[in-house]
């Protein structure tokens, strides 16, 4: 038995329908797909942008033009007044009894050293002069220190001497040169590049 005519296109028109209503779907589908992928990524990248913008934000003026701290109430140079009983603590292991060791004080801590553009803190480090006297004697020897916060809050000793150190031992330790300016390479002192 044949079929009629018009059932084939019916049949052909229903298939067509089939395939443009599938591949609207589809496209539909896809087009959605990436759509939510496109929102997503901008999510990301305005969290990142936020984020990279926090971050200037603690650093922004942290360093004048001409390299020398800028001391305007700046977290990285605003040690608290427990770093300072740290650091004394250290300080009067570094130098034993019956020696007296010269403290240090949150101002002195805050502020630099005698050419103001060496830090005597930067973000965890600190530069102390270590200055330990006998009983009963005024004049002592001393010598610099420089010294790391550690996790648990308290100060280590990582450096010290009474000579400019070597480069490799300062890059080795990673000190800041807002910390420690220049340093030894072979015979010439050169600006530290930490």
């Amino acid at each position: 038995m044949k079929t009629p005519p018009s059932n084939k296109k019916n049949y052909l028109l229903v298939a067509v329908l089939a395939l443009i209503i599938g591949a609207l779907s589809l496209g539909g589908y896809l087009w959605n797909s990436q759509v939510k992928e496109l929102k997503n990524n901008r999510t990301l990248q305005e969290q990142r942008i936020q984020e990279l913008e926090n971050k200037l934000k603690d650093k922004k003026g942290a360093i004048n033009d001409d390299g020398s701290p800028n001391w305007a109430d700046n977290p990285l140079f605003t040690p608290t007044n427990k770093d300072v009983d740290e650091i004394n603590n250290l300080l009067k292991e570094l130098c034993p009894a019956p020696n007296k060791v010269t403290p240090i004080d949150l101002e002195w801590l805050q502020f630099s050293g005698s050419d103001e553009k060496d830090a005597t803190y930067y973000n965890g480090y600190a530069r102390v002069n270590v200055i330990c006297s006998e009983p009963g004697k005024e004049s002592a020897g001393g010598y610099y220190a420089i010294l790391k916060k550690q996790s648990d809050s308290t100060w280590q000793k990582i450096l010290s001497g009474q000579d400019v150190a070597e480069c490799t031992e300062v890059n080795k330790l990673k000190i800041p040169h807002q910390i420690y300016r220049s340093c030894l390479n072979g015979t010439e002192i050169i600006s530290n590049a930490n």
